[in-house]
């Protein structure tokens, strides 16, 4: 996947979340294609860090909040474990929630795309690969196993 291609796929998330229609299953459908390209893509990231980075923006939560509910008013809450990999078969059930999921990786990829639009496509990369790492990609994770499970409902 080139540079190119990731970009287009962070701008088409972003734009579908920003300015989608009200067609509710068809942003459902398009947004699981669009999470697991984001998925593929960091595959074709390396980790180049661009010192001379600034910093972005940040974007306001309780407006994408409100623009996530509007485009996607079926999708709720999700039961997941409080850990993956540690206390098996003992884990706790802990509450996740769909819209934010949506918003937390809207509000990382906005940075993202800012950072190329306006830093280096470097910058832009790395903090694409690191707040998947980090932040943005167990939302990912957890929002495509929800809807996996509720894509017939929807």
């Amino acid at each position: 996947m080139s540079t190119e291609e990731i970009y287009q796929t962070i701008l088409r998330f972003l734009r579908l979340i920003k300015q989608g229609n009200d067609d509710e299953s068809g942003n459902t459908l398009l947004l699981e294609t669009i999470l697991d390209e984001l998925a593929w893509a960091v595959h074709f990231v390396g980790d180049e860090f661009d010192p001379t980075h600034v910093e972005a923006p940040k974007q306001v939560p309780s407006d994408l909040w409100r623009l996530a509910e509007h485009r996607f008013p079926k999708l709720g809450f999700y039961n997941m474990p409080s850990n993956l990999y540690d206390k098996i078969a003992e884990a706790d059930i802990v509450v996740g929630s769909a819209i934010e999921d949506i918003v937390d990786i809207t509000i990382d990829l906005a940075e993202v795309l800012w950072r190329w639009d306006n830093s280096s496509e470097p910058d832009a990369l790395w903090h694409f690969r690191f707040g998947y790492r980090t932040h943005w990609g167990i939302h990912l994770r957890h929002l495509q196993g929800y809807l996996h499970e509720r894509i017939n409902d929807i």
